[in-house]
């Protein structure tokens, strides 16, 4: 259970810098250069579900995640065999980042999990 920091895609250099973004970029390739930040959590999260080498995640990411740019990234996990178990799509959260104060965003949660076929597919392949 994670809860990622929140970066749009557009402010990713001016955030974390040309360096930071830039091995970000080679390291996860998989990852559209539209997505947000959260979204190198979920690919991460869902290829250490589809692979075994976890059983489940849950995360804490932005309400962004229905948007074709970050479900890109949700689907392919989904293709290869996540199953998405429980999800808020819109939930109130208050930001205190200065310099406006308090704000209120909305945020999602979803708690995912291999849906079995990962698991088939290994089996079949080993036998």
């Amino acid at each position: 259970v994670g809860n990622p920091p929140f970066i749009g895609a557009k402010h990713l250099r001016d955030a974390l810098g040309d360096g930071y973004a830039e091995a970000l970029r080679k390291t996860w390739p998989e990852v559209p250069e539209s997505a947000d930040f959260v979204m190198h959590w979920w690919s991460r999260a869902a290829l250490l579900v589809t692979s075994g080498k976890t059983r489940r995640f849950g995360l804490i990411t932005t309400n962004s995640l229905r948007q074709t740019f970050n479900r890109r990234v949700v689907q392919a996990a989904l293709d290869k065999g996540l199953a998405l178990t429980f999800a808020i799509p819109d939930h109130p959260w208050v930001d205190s980042r200065p310099p406006v104060g308090r704000q209120r965003q909305r945020r999602s949660r979803a708690h995912c999990h291999d849906s079995g076929r990962t698991q088939r597919r290994t089996q079949n392949q080993s036998g």
